[in-house]
């Protein structure tokens, strides 16, 4: 099968009819822009900055809820990445699975004393 051919058909799929999947991320074709960047915008009520990255708790790409969605920077979004695989870290708890929930993500973030705001409790913004 030819890569043209793969085509995805989201007339049966309400929730995604109005979206387009790029990169793996979901479209907002109202805002024009990516599906979580959307609902950062809608949250927020504002436009992030081009020094704001969305960062998926879950590393689903296309999970957009509130809940799972941090808006970090682009040094702070590297970092939780790569936290997991740093054996000082993982010996003070923190490994590849549980920093997919938010409230240990929250507890990550806020012993490095780094700001974020998570979306799921968008009055829960660390000031640091």
């Amino acid at each position: 099968m030819k890569k043209d051919e793969w085509t995805l058909d989201f007339d049966d799929v309400e929730d995604l009819k109005d979206k387009v999947i790029r990169d793996g991320y979901l479209w907002d074709d109202q805002l024009d822009m990516s599906a979580h960047r959307a609902v950062a915008y809608r949250t927020l009520g504002r436009k992030l900055q081009t020094t704001e990255v969305v960062h998926h708790c879950n590393h689903v790409k296309t999970c957009n809820d509130r809940e799972n969605l941090f808006v970090v920077s682009p040094l702070l979004h590297a970092v939780i990445h790569l936290a997991p695989w740093s054996a000082g870290v993982y010996e003070l708890g923190y490994t590849k699975t549980n920093m997919r929930d938010h409230r240990m993500l929250c507890r990550f973030l806020d012993e490095l004393g780094a700001p974020y705001i998570w979306l799921g409790d968008k009055k829960y913004v660390s000031s640091r």
